[in-house]
């Protein structure tokens, strides 16, 4: 009687450990997937240029799970996505984006892809993704020739594969659209497989040109590009908290890796720093910003030539001008040096790159900050 129960408990024992360690082995495989580090390459040019640019480098560079390059044309050109694993074009002008890397930068991506490598495009950077002799044209959309609105909220509609594929929850949503490219469906690209997984349920007048229905169009476009996938949102979901899940859910459905962003904690009574984003240019401006932005003691806003006009800096203590473009500065602030004395005046101080000082207005609270030199230092001081 012994032996007969022996002999029928110690296989299934054997079999209950065998279990037991194929379920181990395979939920230690899916947790070091969840925690693989992303190497990221985030394309800076003179094209890419918003606000959103900095939100974006926030996530990237506070998510213990990425490995953050900066790269700009020449680094394309010079084969630094190799042993990437995932590449971001945010928001910006992608002709201009375009124009940095060249024809040659814009197949070297596309080899990129090719291989296996994954490709996340925002607003200018869902326009390079797209089929068009000057872009990089990795999907098979074209763009609706004056397909351009103004800038608004507008609600987009995300499908139930949609949000299975970012796994977040697929519905409506509320988002930030600046002038993203009004897009359809086009001619292939070669050997890919692409869809729509959200469209615009709203409409906005385009700037200075008759309106067209973007009404149903796409707003979140996937495929893949030989062994790569592909997505891109000509929205900014980066912009607003309560759409920053969709920002995150792409890069998921393209790499497979959950980014959870650990923010730097801010003491109670910090020093309110504008940024400026209008003139950015090449990387050094991006490396300023999360210099002062990682300090307990400074928090950093963005704002744009628009703010000058309004009360955005009636709440902030210093206004940084980084490294960037010159010609944009001097557009900019040559006939208006009234915008920056009247901020000067309230004892207020600016720091300025090199480019930016010859177009700005002398004043003592004005400060000059030649590029490689701290602007933490400075900004302290006033506190």
């Amino acid at each position: 009687m012994k032996r007969d129960v022996l002999r029928f408990f110690v296989p299934v024992l054997l079999l209950g450990v065998m279990v037991c360690n194929v379920c181990r082995a395979d939920g230690a495989d899916k947790k070091s997937t969840s925690n693989k580090r992303l190497k990221v390459g985030y394309y800076i040019a003179a094209g890419s240029a918003s606000g959103g640019v900095h939100h974006i480098a926030r996530m990237l560079y506070y998510s213990p799970q990425f490995e953050v390059t900066l790269l700009d044309g020449q680094d394309l050109r010079d084969g630094k996505l190799e042993g990437l694993d995932l590449f971001i074009i945010p928001g910006g002008d992608s002709e201009s984006q375009y124009r940095m890397m060249q024809e040659s930068g814009a197949e070297a991506i596309r080899k990129f892809v090719r291989e296996g490598g994954a490709y996340y495009g925002i607003c200018a950077g869902f326009h390079c993704a797209i089929n068009k002799p000057t872009r990089v044209r990795l999907l098979p959309y074209e763009h609706i020739p004056g397909g351009f609105g103004n800038v608004a909220d507008l609600r987009i509609q995300l499908s139930e594969e949609g949000g299975k594929l970012l796994d977040i929850a697929s519905g409506s949503y509320i988002v930030r659209y600046s002038q993203g490219p009004i897009v359809r469906p086009g001619k292939s690209v070669g050997e890919n497989s692409s869809k729509t997984l959200a469209v615009y349920k709203g409409n906005i007048t385009p700037l200075n040109r008759r309106g067209i229905d973007m009404y149903d169009t796409p707003a979140i476009i996937y495929g893949e590009y030989g062994k790569g996938k592909v997505i891109a949102t000509s929205f900014h979901p980066e912009s607003y908290s309560n759409t920053r899940p969709i920002w995150l859910g792409c890069v998921y459905a393209v790499t497979g890796v959950k980014a959870k962003p650990v923010y730097p904690a801010k003491n109670l009574r910090p020093v309110r720093v504008a940024f400026y984003t209008a003139a950015v240019a090449g990387k050094n401006y991006l490396r300023e910003m999360l210099e002062l932005d990682r300090h307990p003691d400074i928090d950093v806003r963005f704002i744009a030539f628009g703010d000058f006009k309004s009360d955005a800096l009636d709440h902030v203590d210093v206004l940084v001008l980084p490294d960037g473009l010159a010609e944009k500065y001097k557009r900019t602030f040559s006939k208006n040096h009234w915008l920056l004395k009247k901020f000067m005046n309230q004892g207020k101080l600016v720091l300025a790159s090199e480019k930016s000082l010859e177009f700005l207005p002398k004043h003592k609270n004005l400060k000059c900050v030649k590029l490689g030199d701290s602007y933490v230092g400075q900004v302290l001081s006033v506190k």
